[in-house]
């Protein structure tokens, strides 16, 4: 997983006491279900939590949108592999020779989803962009796996996030 975060140094992350959530942009409905999208708001709304703050439904002093992006790809990976033949001969032969060799490349393909998250949290007074974190890797297919998964992604993404747990 990539990740990139950056935050205002000049903000004081202790003097807030509330976030809330921006609504969800429509973009992101055709590319995630209600079930992920529900996963990434807890998600998020769990580290804001273990840092303290305290949540509203609305008017947070900090207030977090979050965007995903979600794309097919495909991976194309080739296995050669060389048996035998080569160039020589022996000190007391009459000769040297090439031998025969035979060679073979395989070629696979994997379909798979890169998924990339951008939260944004905005400073609500000045409604200017506070912190940011992007968090870009493979979507896993399973939707256990997912759930399983999203604690462990988003401590990553917001372990450099200004205010630490407590």
């Amino acid at each position: 997983m990539k990740v990139n975060s950056d935050y205002d140094k000049e903000l004081d992350f202790n003097s807030f006491k509330t976030f809330g959530f921006l609504e969800w942009p429509k973009e992101n409905w055709s590319l995630i279900g209600e079930f992920d999208k529900e996963r990434l708001i807890n998600g998020v709304k769990a580290q804001m939590l273990d840092r303290g703050y305290m949540y509203r439904e609305t008017n947070g002093e900090l207030m977090i949108s979050l965007y995903v992006v979600v794309s097919q790809e495909t991976a194309t990976s080739s296995y050669s592999t060389y048996y035998g033949g080569g160039y020589g001969g022996y000190a007391y032969s009459p000769g040297w020779g090439w031998g025969g060799g035979y060679a073979a490349t395989s070629y696979t393909t994997q379909d798979y989803v890169t998924g990339t998250l951008v939260v944004d949290i905005f400073d609500q007074s000045t409604k200017k962009l506070a912190y940011q974190v992007v968090g870009s890797g493979t979507v896993d297919s399973d939707p256990e796996k997912r759930e399983r998964n999203t604690g462990t992604v988003l401590n990553y993404l917001f372990k450099d996030f200004p205010k630490p747990k407590i």
